[in-house]
């Protein structure tokens, strides 16, 4: 199940005209249209686009994108924005989502939910884990300097699939049907829902649990799906706030992807049911296996180059487990180039590179393109099939 969203910038990408800045001193007073009603919000103007849609970001770091119709007011006051502190964003977050929901707050993350607080506060242990290890995995690679974050990060636990796709729904003018959760960039925000509706004992039947080290069934965590949704989406979260990815930039669909199913495999020797990145991804790696031997010649730069890959409901199984095994390659193999090739993307602006950008992007990182590794990734992978066969595989 694919559980990722596809950037907003790809829509947005309208010939930009004007940046603004991304973090500027002063803000400004808009007034406009936003979902069907009026909105005011003092707000920092990042963008402005050559079709005159203007990109602004409020002082919960969400965007907002404003076209000419939809703009009522533009004052220019010139006062300091502020980032909300950890109580009023609590306050802002009850106001919004109203009574029916609990908002939670932890070292890094605010939690709103309706449903039961044990499944709440079992993701909100993950997503400090991930925060954990995320910065861990990073701390020690081509000195990577992290951006600190600005605000605790907001993660949406609804209760249903059906409050999940509405709440999706009416932010991002699509059906997400498909998906179990997603980072919407827009927003900034995680989403994901209780796929047991707040049933424990439905929950409990099939969670992640432990004896001395081994999986067993009965427990009270999470089921394998929800850990892997939480630990996806989170990671998505946290590369586009801590400097891995830029909300202000291009960035390649299969960079994103990859670096998020490399996070995402569950691990039932972990007390919380999740404990490291990079360990063998279990059902991506069964997928590329499936599809090894009908690979054609060229099929990395066709990943790097293209997202296509991703939208075709016939090859986006496919890709996912194609960056997650050239995420895991890199990583393992070619770990310093794989950091030049993140801050490559991210000096990036915000419209998309074509596939000879992309191509020199790689070549610039690596030093040679993705066809010049293919045949080195594919011999790295039959060993990686092999070893997972004879159970050797550490993932480490």
């Amino acid at each position: 199940l694919v559980k990722s969203f596809a950037w907003r910038w790809q829509v947005w990408s309208v010939g930009l005209s004007l940046m603004l800045g991304t973090s500027p001193a002063f803000a400004d007073l808009f007034t406009f249209e936003h979902l069907g009603q009026k909105k005011v919000l003092r707000a920092n103007p990042l963008a402005k686009y050559a079709d005159g849609v203007l990109l602004i970001e409020g002082p919960d770091f969400q965007h907002y994108s404003i076209d000419e119709a939809s703009l009522l007011d533009w004052k220019e006051k010139g006062k300091p924005i502020k980032p909300w502190g950890k109580d009023q964003l609590r306050l802002e977050l009850k106001k919004e989502f109203g009574a029916d929901f609990y908002v939670q707050m932890t070292s890094h993350y605010a939690l709103v939910y309706n449903t039961d607080v044990a499944f709440a506060r079992q993701a909100g242990t993950i997503l400090e884990r991930t925060y954990a290890v995320f910065r861990a995995t990073f701390a020690n690679r081509g000195a990577f300097q992290f951006e600190e974050l600005r605000q605790p990060l907001v993660a949406v636990i609804l209760k249903s699939k059906q409050e999940y796709l509405d709440a999706t729904k009416e932010e991002l003018g699509q059906s997400l049907a498909w998906s179990a959760g997603l980072y919407a960039q827009n927003t900034n925000r995680f989403y994901m829902f209780d796929a047991f509706e707040g049933d424990l004992e439905g929950r409990k039947s099939v969670a992640l649990t432990h004896v001395r080290g081994a999986p067993t069934q009965g427990g009270s965590g999470l089921d394998r799906e929800s850990i892997e949704v939480i630990v996806h989406e989170g990671t998505h979260q946290l590369a586009f706030n801590l400097g891995i990815h830029s909300r202000h930039a291009y960035n390649p669909v299969w960079l994103v992807e990859g670096l998020a199913t490399y996070f995402e495999a569950a691990d039932p020797k972990s007390a919380e049911g999740w404990g490291r990145a990079g360990n063998i991804n279990p059902h991506r790696l069964a997928h590329l296996q499936s599809i090894f031997g009908s690979l054609p010649k060229g099929v990395l730069d066709q990943l790097v180059t293209n997202d296509e890959l991703f939208y075709n409901t016939q090859t986006n199984g496919d890709a996912y487990s194609l960056s997650w095994a050239l995420t895991y390659y890199l990583m393992k193999s070619k770990g310093t180039a794989y950091i030049r090739y993140v801050r490559t993307i991210k000096s990036r602006g915000l419209a998309p590179a074509d596939a000879r950008a992309r191509l020199d992007d790689f070549k610039k990182a690596f030093g040679t393109t993705p066809a010049g590794i293919e045949e080195d990734f594919k011999r790295y992978m039959v060993g990686v099939f092999a070893a997972q066969a004879k159970g050797s595989v550490s993932g480490r």
